[in-house]
């Protein structure tokens, strides 16, 4: 099996990665490898010091609007918790109604709308509202090693969304603590120079070092 995520969807990867391996709890489903692709791996809260309007696929919004959007996406999601139904959003195209990652990153409310709280969560509980290098940190005597995968990553270097060094401090994390399981060779971030995020949807294998070096890292486990 190879899990793989992208941005936000990264973060629920490696969320899912540590979830497996946890030591308790964990389904222990063998998983091959893990790509991650530009990962949201930590929550981020974009600096809008000062500023009142926004551009966003194209289309200019203002802090009311992107508010009232945030709010309603936010009131739509404590509804369907009551119901018991998984939080989704899958009509609201971009820019009509802003993604939720937009929205989210605007108002600082990651935590409390990404990362879902579990059911008889305590307060603290450490399953709840952590990001992926908090999970990393914390989950080192929680987890089984041998369950989690090798971990490739690439990410552009020009990335204003998710910043890139988040995910080379994610990897020195991994190398440092679970050393036993990441060395190299199981582990590896490839920094892409000139791209931003979301820049691999059109890309071929050839004439792409990185992504060919990636898949071949891949294939090596899968």
């Amino acid at each position: 099996m190879c899990v793989q995520g992208e941005s936000a969807g990264g973060l629920a990867a490696t969320t899912a990665l540590f979830l497996n391996a946890d030591k308790v709890s964990g389904t222990k489903t063998s998983i091959s490898v893990a790509l991650l692709r530009y990962p949201m791996i930590e929550h981020y809260v974009r600096d809008t010091t000062g500023m009142n309007e926004f551009v966003y696929m194209g289309e200019t919004f203002s802090r009311r609007e992107i508010e009232e959007q945030a709010d309603k996406m936010q009131d739509a999601i404590a509804a369907l918790e009551i119901s018991g139904y998984l939080p989704t959003r899958v009509r609201s195209d971009a820019p009509q109604y802003m993604c939720a990652s937009f929205l989210l990153s605007f108002l600082g409310r990651w935590k409390g709308s990404f990362q879902r709280q579990h059911e008889g969560a305590g307060v603290g509980d450490w399953l709840d509202n952590m990001d992926g290098l908090e999970r990393a940190e914390r989950s080192v005597d929680r987890v089984e090693h041998a369950y989690l995968p090798p971990v490739y990553m690439y990410h552009g270097k020009q990335d204003v969304n998710c910043k890139v060094e988040k995910t080379l401090e994610f990897e020195r994390i991994l190398r440092e603590k679970y050393g036993g399981r990441y060395y190299y060779g199981t582990i590896r971030t490839r920094a892409v120079e000139g791209m931003g995020h979301g820049f691999d949807y059109e890309l071929e294998l050839e004439g792409n070092e990185f992504l060919s070096e990636t898949y071949a890292d891949i294939d090596r486990y899968w």
